[in-house]
């Protein structure tokens, strides 16, 4: 359960995306954060609540495949994002043009408010009455390299 308490990356082994690496090489550092998740869980992976720094519309993150060579950017004014892979594909999916997607073939990115803020009154308000307007903003961005 959140607590509202901010954990610095710096320095874990399986919770710091600041420099390129695989998710992978996070799930399998035997960091404490992401072994609680697979210990409660029963899978590898993420899905955790991570801060961006800054404010305003700004770039958030990237993920490259390195033998393809394509590429996501992703920019938001949303103060945190949450990262998941698709832990929950335990037998194959059926996708478009009969793909089978399997364990871990997707990931996903949600930009989003901190986890738990509303009951966290260090953390900026995310209630909104009726008919006041919440706006934000999350850009996608694909290319190859």
């Amino acid at each position: 359960m959140p607590t509202g308490e901010v954990l610095f990356v710096e320095g874990t082994l399986g919770m710091d995306f600041r420099q390129p690496r695989t998710l992978a090489d996070g799930w399998n550092s035997g960091d404490p954060q992401v072994t609680m998740f697979q210990e409660n869980f029963d899978t590898v992976g993420y899905d955790h609540n991570f801060c961006i720094r800054g404010n305003g519309l700004r770039e958030a993150g990237y993920m490259k495949d390195p033998k393809s060579g394509r590429v996501m950017e992703f920019y938001t004014d949303a103060p945190a994002l949450i990262l998941y892979p698709a832990t929950h594909m335990k037998n194959p999916m059926i996708g478009k043009d009969g793909a089978n997607y399997h364990h871990l073939y997707g990931l996903c990115i949600e930009t989003q408010n901190i986890t738990n803020a509303v009951n966290l009154s260090h953390l900026a308000s995310m209630i909104y009455k009726a008919g006041q307007k919440f706006e934000t903003t999350t850009i996608y961005k694909f290319f190859a390299e």
